[in-house]
C-alpha cells in the first residue's frame, strides 16, 4: 500500500482508502471523500444515488417503431429531432455541497470535452436504453446574459423527439416544463482548509472557518460522463436559456391563407368594422349602407373632419368640434394599435420603447400612412409570433394576447460529482 495511503471508517462502519490525489465518485446528496475498496463500493454508491437504478419500462412510442427491414431502409429525417440551449455548469460556489469551480480558466479549458455527450433523465445513465439526445455542441459564455452576468459552459442538446416526444414538448412550450441541466464530472481539487483534520474538515464543510468557507477548491475538469435533464440541478443557473432550434428544412410551416379565402379565421388581416347607428354615420359625414362600418371609412371621415377644426366658423363650431373629438378618438385609437404592434415587432413585448425614429414615425403618420404601418407591423408580429410554424395570415391571435404577456496550498485530490 502506498505511503501516502491510509484506511479510514466512515460513520457507519464502511472502510474506504483515503489518498493524498484519488479520483473517486461524489453525488451533491453526498460526499465521499476517498477511493473506495471493492468490497464497499456497492455501499458508496448506493448512498451517493448514483448507481443501481431499474430499468424503467420503455417509451410507448418506442415500442410500436417498425423494425426498418428492406436493404438501406434505415435512415432518420431531420425533423425528428430538436436542439435547446442550456447552460451546463457556472463558474461559481455551490455553498450547499461546498464546490467552488470560479478559479478562472479551469471551466473553460473543459468546453471541448462536454461536446458529444450522452443527455439521460435524472442521471439515469447506467442504462444505455435511457438515451435522450446528445450535447450537439459546447461553447464559453463569457458574458452570461441570461445568468446574472456569470460566466460558465453553455451547450446546445439534440433530443430525439419522435422517441422523447413528452420530453421533447416539456422543453418546447413556453415557459418551458423541462428547464434545468445537471452535469456528472470528475475533477481535481485542493482543499481549502488543509492543515485541517480531515474528518473535521468534512464535518466543517460549507461553514467558514478564519474567514474563509470550508470548501473543495476544483482546479482541473478531468472528465465530463454524461449531461442529463433534471427538475432542479445543485447549479441553480443552470437552465433552459429559451432557444429552440427549428429544422431549416421542414416545409411544414410554409402553408398560408389566401386574403380571399372564406374560411379566413378571426384575428387576421380581414378589415375590422364598428358598428355606427344611422344618427352616428350622419355626425361623422360617412356615407355607407349598412351598421357595421369599415374601418377605412371611419379613419377618412376622422382626418376630414379633423381638417375641419382648423377653419371652423362661430356657428358651427360646436358641431363640428364634438364630431372632430369622435374623430381624434378614432383616429387616436388606430395610432395605439399601430404602436402595440410595433412593440410586439421589434421588440417582442408590449412594454418598453420604440427606436426614437420609429416612434415619430407613427406619431406624425396621417390615415394612409398609419394604415400602411398597420400592415407592415401586424405582418412583421405574426412573423416573430408563429402558430404552429404557418404563416402569419393564418391566425394572429398569438399577437393578439403578447402583450398581456485567495491562492490554497496543500494537498489535492480528484472527486467526481454531479450537479
Amino acid at each position: 500500500m502506498s505511503k501516502k495511503t491510509k484506511i479510514v471508517t466512515l460513520a457507519d462502519g464502511t472502510k474506504v482508502l483515503d489518498e493524498l490525489k484519488r479520483r473517486a465518485m461524489s453525488s451533491f446528496r453526498f460526499q465521499i471523500p476517498t477511493q473506495v475498496t471493492t468490497e464497499a463500493t456497492r455501499k458508496v454508491l448506493d448512498a451517493a444515488s448514483l448507481c443501481y437504478y431499474n430499468r424503467p419500462p420503455k417509451n410507448a412510442v418506442q415500442d410500436n417503431v417498425p423494425v426498418p427491414t428492406e436493404p438501406g431502409s434505415l435512415k432518420l429525417s431531420a425533423d425528428r429531432y430538436i436542439e435547446v440551449e442550456f447552460r451546463a455548469l457556472s463558474a461559481v460556489f455551490l455553498n450547499q455541497r461546498g464546490l467552488d469551480f470560479s478559479r478562472p480558466g479551469v471551466l473553460e479549458a473543459a468546453v471541448p470535452m462536454l461536446q458529444g455527450k450522452t443527455v439521460y433523465p435524472n442521471h439515469q445513465f447506467q442504462d444505455i436504453y435511457n438515451w435522450l439526445g446528445v450535447v450537439s455542441e459546447s461553447f464559453w459564455d463569457a458574458k452570461g446574459d441570461k445568468a446574472d452576468g456569470v460566466p460558465g459552459i453553455n451547450c446546445k442538446v439534440k433530443i430525439d423527439a419522435f422517441l422523447n416526444y413528452r420530453i421533447a414538448c416539456g422543453l418546447m412550450m413556453n415557459p418551458p416544463a423541462v428547464n434545468a441541466m445537471s452535469l456528472t464530472v470528475v475533477f481535481e481539487f485542493e482543499y481549502s482548509h488543509p492543515q485541517m483534520e480531515r474528518w473535521r474538515f468534512w464535518e466543517l464543510l460549507g461553514e467558514e472557518v478564519d474567514g474563509e468557507v470550508v470548501r473543495l477548491i476544483v482546479t482541473k475538469i478531468i472528465e465530463f460522463w454524461e449531461a442529463s435533464l433534471v427538475p432542479v440541478g445543485e447549479d441553480r443557473m443552470a437552465i433552459h436559456q429559451g432557444n429552440i432550434e427549428e429544422d431549416p428544412d421542414d416545409e411544414s410551416g410554409d402553408e398560408s391563407f389566401s386574403a380571399a379565402d372564406p374560411n379566413l379565421p378571426a384575428n387576421s388581416n380581414e378589415e375590422k368594422t364598428m358598428k355606427l347607428d344611422k344618427e352616428k354615420k350622419a355626425k361623422l359625414g360617412i356615407e355607407f349602407d349598412g351598421d357595421d362600418v369599415p374601418e377605412t371609412e371611419l379613419l377618412k371621415a376622422a382626418e376630414a373632419l379633423a381638417a375641419q377644426v382648423t377653419t371652423l366658423q362661430p356657428t358651427n363650431l360646436a358641431e363640428l368640434t364634438a364630431k372632430s373629438e369622435l374623430a381624434d378618438k378614432l383616429l387616436g385609437e388606430k395610432r395605439d394599435e399601430v404602436v402595440r404592434l410595433a412593440k410586439l415587432a421589434e421588440l417582442g413585448a408590449a412594454e418598453g420603447e420604440l427606436e426614437p425614429v420609429v416612434a415619430e414615425t407613427i406619431a406624425d403618420a396621417g390615415f394612409e400612412r398609419l394604415q400602411s404601418l398597420h400592415t407592415y407591423y401586424q405582418k412583421k408580429a405574426a412573423e416573430r409570433f408563429p402558430q404552429t410554424g404557418r404563416s402569419s395570415f393564418e391566425n394572429n391571435g398569438e399577437i393578439e394576447n403578447a402583450g398581456n404577456g485567495k491562492k490554497p496550498a496543500g494537498s489535492k485530490g480528484s472527486v467526481n460529482g454531479m450537479f
